[in-house]
């Protein structure tokens, strides 16, 4: 069910959650506050019986605040995790009187602060309060206390600024509180709101919304992984398996805007072996890092990116693909870095092997979105042969790793059937009403856990969808404090557009 317009009985849902909400402001906020208190770098995002984490204190939040709500856990497979800990995704379900489903997702985990004192009172983990200031194109000012930074955002949130009669909106700075705790302080706010709208008036949904709260966005993605039961894991969604689902990855974004896709992600590895010799001596080995030197140079040109666009559709959302080479340079004699130090030794010797990292940005691809490991293979192999070109004495591989791919998706197969979508128009309609503004869609410049719930489920999906902010993995990160309560009621608008309800029997 899609709705333009809201029935009597739909209106006195949102009127009963939105309620709530207003009245509940500062402990959403409280919650906010709290989980950005808690540092979860990934790896260390915690599980439900550890209060002093993230994942612990929301579920405990979450036990205390809701009736209608069936709870849920779920450790990452060991066999698969990195983390030195167990960690945790937790579910939280309201189900209705269909198998219509809206799954909502956000992430608990966060990226390092970098330094401390790059922070406002030195205290990235404490959220401080603040004025964003809009100032011309591309351009903030933000200010707390005494102390200002001015700094530009990306084209996305500029047409958000402009679309809007204000130039000033108070915010809350802090690591994590953007990316991605404001989104989860978001689904709270609103899930709690369907509860007020479910004891409110003898009403119920038609169909079950579902909020997944996922570890490990930010490196592997494994959270999302075990959510939908990718390659050999056992999927959560495998023994709660729903129908007619439709997903919303929620993500520190533009304000709510839709965001209908994001281009693909392959890290490739390319190495070079050589012969070492005596740095005196040069002409009497074969010099892997000034064949990587020439290999990298020759990725960069015209006629390679040409080359390497055959692999795929000319795709037009997507665009085409991008190849940042060189991202990550090692070889031999390089022992560790950390930070400004390098521990290296046999400076006088001619290095036997060389190694570098590409980040490949990809459209969607000719048997899309079967085929993913050919197309993996593919790309890898046009890396390979254009290195090899480059030297006669030195042998490049280039190999990736299907753990290191992160697939493109996009809501439809053209712009013109996005911008028709009905999951994108229940967006655009629910920020609309709640937020008052109608966005156009945006594409993601990164990936996101939509990735896997799309690639996992083939269930229609917004990439991103969430409160408006800025700076995120930088110092002085931020949120727009107001979109984190109208972002729970916009969310809860969307679901009861999307899913409509009905009087109990």
């Amino acid at each position: 069910m899609n709705k333009t317009s809201l029935t009597p009985a739909e209106q006195r849902f949102i009127e009963a959650g939105n309620n709530w909400i207003d009245q509940h402001r500062d402990g959403i906020l409280e919650l906010l506050t709290e989980l950005v208190n808690r540092q979860s770098l990934s790896g260390s995002e915690g599980t439900a019986d550890d209060p002093t984490s993230v994942v612990g204190h929301l579920w405990n939040r979450l036990q205390a605040e809701t009736t209608y709500t069936a709870l849920e856990r779920q450790q990452i497979p060991q066999n698969v995790d990195y983390a030195e800990h167990p960690r945790e995704n937790i579910y939280a379900t309201i189900e209705g009187s269909s198998d219509d489903t809206v799954i909502l997702t956000t992430h608990t985990d966060i990226v390092a602060e970098g330094r401390v004192d790059a922070w406002p009172n030195n205290t990235p983990f404490e959220p401080t309060e603040g004025i964003a200031e809009y100032v011309d194109d591309n351009e903030i000012r933000l200010q707390t206390g005494s102390v200002t930074k001015h700094g530009s955002i990306r084209d996305q949130m500029d047409r958000v600024w402009k679309m809007r009669d204000q130039d000033t909106k108070p915010v809350l700075i802090g690591r994590g509180v953007y990316d991605n705790k404001a989104s989860i302080a978001c689904l709270f706010g609103m899930l709690c709101g369907i509860e007020a709208g479910l004891s409110s008036h003898g009403l119920q949904l038609n169909g079950n919304v579902v909020h997944g709260h996922l570890v490990d966005e930010e490196i592997g993605q494994l959270g999302i992984k075990a959510m939908v039961g990718w390659d050999t894991m056992d999927g959560w969604l495998d023994t709660t398996p729903f129908a007619d689902t439709v997903g919303v990855v929620l993500e520190g974004s533009y304000g709510f805007v839709p965001v209908i896709a994001h281009r693909g992600l392959a890290w490739i590895t390319l190495r070079a072996e050589g012969e070492s010799t005596h740095a005196a001596t040069p002409h009497l080995g074969h010099n892997p890092v000034v064949a990587m030197g020439k290999a990298l140079a020759e990725l960069e040109s015209n006629s390679f990116k040409q080359e390497f666009s055959t692999l795929f559709y000319d795709d037009p959302i997507l665009g085409t693909p991008t190849v940042a080479p060189g991202t990550t340079i090692a070889s031999e004699g390089i022992h560790s870095v950390q930070g400004d130090t390098i521990d290296r030794s046999d400076l006088n010797t001619v290095p036997s092997w060389c190694e570098a990292t590409l980040d490949v940005r990809v459209p969607r691809w000719k048997g899309f979105p079967e085929e993913r490991a050919d197309i993996l293979t593919q790309m890898a192999n046009k890396v390979e042969i254009a290195a090899n070109r480059m030297s006669d004495d030195v042998e490049f591989t280039a190999t990736a790793a299907t753990e290191d791919f992160f697939p493109p998706i996009a809501i439809a197969e053209t712009n013109e059937k996005a911008q028709s979508h009905p999951l994108v128009d229940v967006a655009r309609e629910s920020t609309n009403h709640t937020l008052g503004y109608s966005p156009e869609t945006e594409i993601a410049p990164g990936v996101t856990d939509a990735t896997f719930l799309y690639h996992g489920t083939r269930a229609p999906t917004l990439v991103e969808y969430g409160p408006a902010g800025a700076w995120s993995h930088e110092p002085w990160e931020f949120v727009e404090t107001e979109q984190v309560i109208d972002g729970a009621k916009t969310l809860l608008e969307l679901s009861v557009r999307r899913l409509g309800v009905t009087a109990t029997e």
